[in-house]
This record gives structure tokens, sequence and C-alpha cells, in this order.
């Protein structure tokens, strides 16, 4: 899991499908030495956006998942790098609900789809390097990612999340800003 905030049960064993809501990013695993397959997913309930790509191995990435709740239906899409490389179908998607649960980074957190056929275990945490996150209150377009994606941003009312991740020792970050209800 790369990041997480869930409402409802989520463990594969003790679910109930009808309280899921929130949005979950995370790499499965491969033997691909070159690339490592990415996925996100947003649900609300048994309704689910879904998207998938893979990245390149050994090397910075640039990712960005973008919900779009335009007009009472919602899409998902997934940016590697600046390009769009995933979206879904559009869907109507409830909202997420999950004010009093944990925002999740880096987790071994139980996850699975409605099919079930991503399945994270509990206690497959990620193995990598985050440089920032981000986290906005708004879908963020195309041209919106490719600009700011190798640049520092400040505070705005759009902006709900955002770690940086510069402490030289610990296992928390800072956030500049702490607000994705």
């Amino acid at each position: 899991i790369i990041a997480q905030k869930l409402s409802g049960s989520n463990n594969i064993y003790n679910s109930s499908i009808a309280n899921r809501k929130g949005f979950t990013l995370l790499l499965s695993s491969s033997t691909d030495v070159n690339y490592v397959p990415i996925h996100g997913h947003v649900v609300s309930g048994s309704s689910e956006l879904f998207v998938t790509g893979s990245m390149k191995r050994g090397q910075f990435n640039h990712v960005a998942m973008v919900c779009d709740r335009e007009n009472e239906l919602g899409q998902l899409k997934l940016y590697v790098n600046g390009t769009l490389i995933s979206d879904s179908e559009k869907l109507k998607i409830g909202t997420f609900n999950s004010q009093n649960h944990d925002f999740l980074i880096g987790s071994g957190s139980a996850f699975f789809t409605n099919n079930r056929e991503h399945v994270v275990e509990t206690g497959a945490t990620f193995s990598g390097s985050i440089d920032e996150l981000r986290f906005f209150h708004e879908a963020r377009t195309q041209k919106q990612i490719d600009l700011y994606r190798f640049k520092s941003i400040f505070q705005d009312n759009k902006l709900g999340l955002y770690y940086k991740f510069n402490e030289p020792t610990g296992t928390l970050g800072n956030s500049e800003s702490s607000s994705i209800n």
C-alpha cells in the first residue's frame, strides 16, 4: 500500500462491502525486473473505480491518482510521470465519510477489491522511497500535474495534505497541511 484511507472494515476475513468507502493506491508484487504494477481504487459501498498500469523500477516516478467527480459521476485517472496511463469507467460514486479513520502511508494493512482480483494481505508493506505526498480537494488536470510535479507547492484552499518527507531520520513526516476529510 502506498497510500490508503478507508472507512468500514477492509479485512478480507471480516469484510462489509456496504460500509467500505475511501481510496487506495498500491503496488503489487511482480517478477518483472524492469516494471512494477501500480493500481488505484476508489470504493463507496459496492461501487468501485479501478485503474491499473505499470512504472519503471529503479528510478524516481511521479505518480498521480485523480478522482474526478463531475456531474454525479466519478472517474479515476492514473498518471505516471505526467502521462495518463489508465482511466476508469464513469459511474456514480458516493461520499467517503472517512473523517475518523486513519490515513495510511506505506502500511501493511489489508486491502481487497470487490471482485477480489487485487488482494493485499496484512503485513505487505511498501518498500521504496516517497519524496512527497500531496492530497488535493479537487480533480487536478493533466496540465496541472505536469506543471507542478517537480515544483514546490504552497498552502492553498484546495491542498488538503502535503508531506515533504525531508526529515533526515525517523518514521513520521511533518505535514504542511493536514485536512483530508
